[in-house]
């Protein structure tokens, strides 16, 4: 075993040294300076081991140093300066005491031709013939100084500077410097330090300093800051690698091993919890290639293993992500959470990376929560500086009934990309309750009928652009205060931030009951960035009809204000509806109702309906006769009146101030045949009616409906 150990030895040496020493010997006690006889012994050595004759200029043979210049042993391998020192018992012994050189140049591009071939199979065939005499000769010290290496192939340009020292007794030491550069990566000012077992059989190496960069088209990851230590044979290498971007935001930790007889090798990366805030770190500052719309508020680790070989680059693992807000410019959005995990795959020979999930969650943040959590099953493509996307949303509760699918593409280097949005028909009642998708509808007792939607979104330079198609057919929604009857409409939005319809939309219901009924309902509305119009309102109400014409409600507005038309009200349904105990009558009402919302509450000024002809007004109340009867003649002659009035004009006029009680006061002129033979009465009276609670569900409905509207245009936040 020593006897193998001291030839490898000097197989590594042997080019280095031998010629040298046979010089040394013949001429060393020659000290005159006899250098013409130093040719014809380096070109029977060359010869000797099959190798170039080299150029050189030997400067001079002394007693105790021999100095040579200008060593060139082919294209690919030179000499500058060597510098081969010895004292008299070292030649006596047949010794050199040290070899110094100076700019030693490799060309190692065709490492398996030339010299260094020639050497290659001199230190790998096994052939002991040539070194057996010199075996147990010690060999010197050894340094070589600025050592440049270089190597170069269509995939592959190195260029290293090498310092190294070999004592004769103890570990070889080095220190090199390197840029290296392939299609897939860039390092620069690679510092590398380390020892040598003797025999050269294993390396220990740190990298203590190095820049790599990203070569790929599309640009992954920033140039990072390399550290690392490893041990490094003739089969294979073993590392640990670090990798730190400038201001040390993002670590990576690798460990790889490489096996150089198969040209393959693989890595074991782990990237620690990274957290992204709107102050801070941004995905932007690792890479061109992740610029999001808006600032990202989540946190991310993974798990990776990277194959590498001649031809190719495979990377595969595991993202686990916590985002606070999804990075969108949309206020309405901004609320929204995710958190799950992911998988990827990236091929550098095809430059595709894909990212799949089937446990993606996304949660509603909001103060008043919109939505139940929802779960994502996606795959994301990157290929050719552009992103493919194909996402299915259900509910987390029903993962395997998709309520959204959506397809896109996006280019991050131009910030252009589109997208399809869909829904299948969903049916209501039987696919999907209420409370299944909203905790806002956990209160209905009927949901029905069928929807569809279908969305096409298109990102140029920070600008989106968006439609929304939403069809409705026999829709039917109940609470135990309110009720919808079949609703049928087929929307189309043009613009979703900011909302905006075509010019005119139609809804049609059958009907909408609540404290008070409506009768087929017919609505032509528009949406613009700035106001919701309602072009035109009708509906049966107490057998007659209620509308609106051209009422304009500003967004943002403290005030908002429309009139209510009124035709042809039954004034017996309205009596009824009033909620007087034994007040009914004949005849139809008509007028306008003027209406203010401020601050989801309702103001009436002045509001007049009035009778269109004569009629016959009846209160017949004992109620009334018992609470007044002992009010006096003239309160018991009114009640009489009333008991069969014959008016011929009836008006009924309604104010409210903001936060107080409704104030109906009825006109009459008339008389009652049967009292005072028909002498005409003039009467205002005060009712106590349910206006009130007529009100507050109006007051009502316009809340609900003015925060749906704020929710969708994100004025609430």
């Amino acid at each position: 075993m020593a006897l193998k150990v001291k030839e490898r030895r000097s197989k590594i040496l042997l080019t280095l040294s031998l010629g040298l020493l046979l010089l040394s010997l013949v001429l060393g006690g020659l000290y005159l300076k006899r250098v013409d006889l130093a040719y014809p012994l380096i070109a029977h050595f060359a010869q000797k081991f099959n190798l170039p004759v080299p150029a050189l200029r030997i400067e001079e043979i002394g007693l105790t140093e021999t100095t040579l210049h200008d060593v060139k042993l082919g294209e690919e391998l030179s000499l500058k300066k060597v510098y081969v020192r010895y004292s008299l018992f070292d030649l006596i012994n047949q010794q050199i005491g040290e070899i110094v050189v100076d700019d030693l140049f490799i060309d190692a591009s065709h490492y398996e031709e030339g010299v260094l071939g020639t050497l290659q199979e001199m230190f790998t065939s096994g052939d002991t013939s040539q070194t057996a005499t010199t075996t147990s000769t010690p060999l010197p010290e050894i340094t070589i100084n600025n050592a440049r290496i270089v190597y170069n192939t269509d995939q592959l340009s190195a260029h290293s500077t090498l310092t190294l020292h070999i004592p004769t007794v103890g570990k070889p030491t080095f220190r090199a410097q390197a840029n290296i550069k392939s299609p897939f990566a860039r390092l620069d000012q690679l510092t590398l330090t380390g020892e040598a077992s003797p025999t050269f059989d294993k390396v220990d190496f740190q990298i203590t300093d190095g820049r790599i960069e990203d070569q790929s088209k599309s640009y992954l990851i920033p140039a990072l800051h390399l550290t690392a230590e490893g041990t490094l044979t003739p089969q294979n290498v073993e590392a640990t690698f670090n990798l730190k971007d400038k201001a040390e935001k993002l670590n990576i930790m690798m460990e790889t091993t490489a096996d150089f007889a198969q040209a393959v090798a693989s890595l074991a990366i782990q990237v620690p919890l990274l957290t992204f805030t709107p102050s801070g770190l941004q995905p932007a500052d690792l890479s061109p290639f992740a610029q999001l719309p808006s600032p990202l508020d989540a946190s991310v680790s993974s798990v990776a293993n990277i194959l590498i070989n001649a031809e190719n680059i495979v990377a595969f693992g595991d993202l686990n992500i916590t985002s606070q807000n999804l990075p969108l410019d949309i206020p309405a959005l901004q609320t929204l959470s995710t958190k799950g995990k992911a998988s990827f795959q990236y091929d550098h020979k095809d430059q595709r990376l894909t990212v799949t999930s089937n446990d993606l969650r996304l949660s509603d943040k909001h103060a008043k929560k919109r939505f139940e959590d929802l779960t994502f099953k996606l795959v994301t493509r990157l290929e050719q500086n552009e992103i493919h996307n194909a996402t299915q949303i259900a509910l987390q509760s029903k993962p395997n009934a998709p309520l959204l699918l959506i397809e896109g593409t996006y280019n991050p280097s131009v910030d252009v990309g589109q997208a399809s949005v869909n829904t299948p028909v969903i049916n209501w009642g039987t696919d999907f309750k209420g409370k299944d998708l909203s905790p806002l509808l956990k209160d209905l007792t009927q949901l029905t009928g069928q929807t569809r939607a279908s969305s096409t979104l298109n990102w140029r330079k920070g600008k989106l652009d968006s439609n929304l198609h939403l069809t409705f057919d026999n829709f039917t929604i109940a609470n135990d205060l309110f009720t919808m009857e079949n609703l049928d409409t087929d929307l189309f939005f043009p613009s979703l931030f900011p909302p905006k319809t075509a010019k005119s939309q139609k809804i049609e219901i059958d009907a909408v009951k609540s404290v008070v009924d409506l009768l087929n309902p017919r609505l032509k509305f528009s949406l613009s960035p700035k106001k919701a119009q309602l072009q035109e309102v009708t509906a049966g109400f107490l057998g007659g009809t209620l509308s609106i014409k051209d009422a304009r409600f500003p967004f943002g507005a403290d005030r908002q204000t429309a009139v209510l038309m009124m035709k042809q009200l039954a004034l017996a349904e309205f009596f009824k509806l009033s909620g007087v105990d034994g007040l009914t009558g004949t005849g139809r009402l008509s007028g306008e109702i003027p209406f203010t919302f401020v601050n989801d509450d309702v103001e009436i000024d002045n509001a007049v309906l009035a009778s269109e002809e004569s009629g016959v007004l009846r209160f017949n109340s004992q109620a009334a006769k018992d609470m007044l009867g002992s009010a006096g003649e003239q309160m018991a002659l009114v009640l009489d009146v009333l008991a069969n009035f014959h008016y011929k004009s009836l008006s009924l006029k309604i104010n409210r101030k903001l936060g107080q009680n409704a104030v109906l006061t009825m006109g009459l002129e008339g008389h009652n045949p049967d009292v005072k033979d028909g002498y005409p009465f003039k009467l205002n009276i005060n009712l106590e009616t349910n206006l009130n609670k007529i009100l507050a569900t109006v007051r009502e409905g316009y809340r609900l409906s003015s925060q749906a509207i704020r929710f969708t245009i994100g004025l609430d936040k």
